[in-house]
């Protein structure tokens, strides 16, 4: 079985949120792998794929806007310059 075919075996038996967070991944590897900065070709370790699957498992859904936490930390734009 090719790598396409083993890829799209997985994905075809993915239930929705499990593919939106494949699709997710995938964005992420293909910018990466465009994206000269991030040109440093490191394979993922054993921690990688388990911060991976802390998020995963994260039913936390609070959000926070980036104004929110420099409000809380009170910090300004200004003071990110330094």
């Amino acid at each position: 079985m090719s790598v396409k075919e083993k890829a799209d075996f997985y994905l075809s038996n993915l239930s929705e949120p499990y593919l939106q967070n494949a699709i997710t991944y995938l964005q992420f590897l293909h910018k990466q792998s465009e994206d000269a900065k991030y040109a440093h070709n490191t394979p993922l370790d054993a921690f990688d794929y388990h911060l991976a699957m802390m998020v995963e498992d994260d039913d936390c859904n609070d959000r926070f806007s980036f104004d929110e936490v420099l409000q809380e930390l009170g910090l300004t734009y200004e003071d990110l310059q330094d």
